[in-house]
């Protein structure tokens, strides 16, 4: 499980919680954690009870090394049903990502971790060296005759497979760049939190309504020192958010900036550089991404609908109406027969 740190929600925070247990005091409570060693991103673990009172909480250290940390957590004064929490923040100045992995829980106290054993050399008997001089040995002459030939059969050990492992792309974006988070794409900053899909999984456009700026102004992501700022600042040579979005995207169009046949120019003054979109007749928006048939179509789709809900009712008036009448003949013709004739109902 990972809480990503470029989910741009309105809440950065990330909760986890198991479902209602039934375990007998101690249990131990253990998990892998692969966080940051410096930051200001936070992990916790909480126990609590059905009335939602604090059985434990532990907040995970930071790791001591990049890799795979395990986190071992005991708990004693369980006396009922429980469940457990994780929940997680990756931080507002740092903003790394933090991942779980192997989640349990067991009966009974946790493992105690062994503890090295540490062993110091023996010191020996002090010795004299000893030199021992050996005479060399003479060369050994053997009579000279040919070997007879020889009929063990040899075996030709087949070669082993060779096993080639590919390592997982991994894409790492500059700064200005946005990290699509598909191992494939980086985007510049300044479309995240645009109106408009950019990464393939729409990790670009999980905004907030609190990043949701007018059409004047620009995306502040860190909100520092504004959440919005003028279009004025845009690539003004100047980082004004902390972040430099406003920077990202200056001098250049990027792949597929402009949506559904529109042409792209960086513009001129007083954009000073910033790309803009000409759209096609049937498009507008800052990057042709709205359809206006779609509009009009909406609006056709919606009056046909108020249409049918009109038409609708007066059918079913109509057809009560109807009922009525052949519900009043009937009954005057069966005040007109005889009580004793069998009814039946009329075969169509």
């Amino acid at each position: 499980l990972v809480l990503d740190a470029e989910d741009s929600s309105a809440k950065k925070k990330g909760v986890l919680e198991s479902e209602l247990l039934h375990y007998t005091s101690p249990v131990c409570f253990e998990f892998f954690y692969h966080m940051a060693m410096k930051g200001d991103n936070k992990l916790s673990v909480i126990f609590v009870d059905t009335s939602n009172s604090l059985l434990g909480t532990k907040k995970v250290p930071p790791p001591l090394s990049n890799g795979w940390t395990k986190l071992s957590y005991e708990v004693k004064n369980i006396q009922g049903p429980f469940s457990v929490r994780i929940t997680g923040s990756p931080g507002v100045l740092t903003r790394i990502d933090i991942a779980i992995d192997d989640i349990a829980l067991k009966a009974g106290p946790c493992p105690k971790e062994p503890e090295p054993i540490v062993t110091s050399p023996v010191p020996g008997p002090t010795q004299r060296p000893v030199v021992i001089t050996t005479a060399q040995p003479k060369p050994r002459t053997e009579p000279t005759s040919t070997p007879a030939p020889s009929t063990k059969t040899t075996r030709t050990k087949s070669p082993e497979p060779v096993w080639t492992t590919w390592a997982p792309k991994v894409v790492t974006c500059g700064p200005g760049q946005f990290n699509c988070r598909n191992n494939e794409k980086c985007i510049p900053l300044a479309l995240v939190c645009d109106g408009v899909l950019d990464c393939p999984n729409g990790i670009d456009e999980m905004c907030s309504d609190r990043n949701q700026c007018e059409a004047d102004e620009i995306l502040c992501r860190t909100g520092s020192p504004e959440w919005c700022l003028p279009t004025s600042f845009l690539c003004d040579g100047h980082h004004d958010c902390s972040d430099g979005s406003d920077e990202s995207l200056c001098g250049y169009c990027p792949s597929d900036y402009c949506k559904n046949g529109g042409s792209c120019n960086v513009a001129p003054e007083p954009e000073n550089g910033y790309p803009k979109c000409t759209c096609q007749s049937d498009t507008s928006g800052k990057r042709c991404n709205v359809l206006k048939s779609a509009s009009h179509q909406v609006n056709v789709a919606s009056a046909g609908v108020n249409g049918w809900a009109v038409a609708i009712p007066v059918v079913l008036i109509l057809t009560a109406v109807i009922a009525s009448i052949a519900f009043y003949v009937v009954r005057i013709g069966r005040k007109e027969e005889p009580s004793d004739v069998p009814m039946s109902v009329p075969q169509s």
